[in-house]
């Protein structure tokens, strides 16, 4: 719980520095992206989500998704595609995904006030 409240306090503290640091609110984005994205069976659903994926990438795509009645069918079609660097990977590839698309938004904004 202490390493969270740590990072926390250092993104709150990047991000606070923007008017005074030219990229800092990139560096609280990069810093929050890369400590979500190295998470390893972080939270209660992480292992449900292993197994999803493995289950996922077994056999060939028309039989997992007919086979699959509680995983869904985007889901496993999003598995296939991040096959080729596992679960964690994928985890990685997500997280920075979601927060490259914040950050932008954030910039766009600041940009336009």
């Amino acid at each position: 719980m202490v390493i969270y409240s740590i990072i926390g306090f250092i993104c709150v503290l990047l991000a606070g520095l923007q008017k005074k640091m030219k990229h800092a609110l990139a560096y609280s984005f990069l810093v929050l992206t890369v400590f979500l994205a190295i998470r390893y069976q972080f939270g209660s659903d992480y292992l449900e989500y292993l197994r999803h994926f493995e289950l996922s990438n077994d056999g060939n795509l028309s039989d997992a998704i007919s086979l699959q009645t509680s995983i869904e069918s985007g889901w496993i079609v999003l598995c296939r595609i991040f096959k080729p660097v596992v679960f964690f990977g994928m985890v990685i590839a997500l997280t920075a995904f979601e927060h490259l698309e914040s950050l932008i938004t954030s910039m766009l904004k600041q940009q336009t006030d």
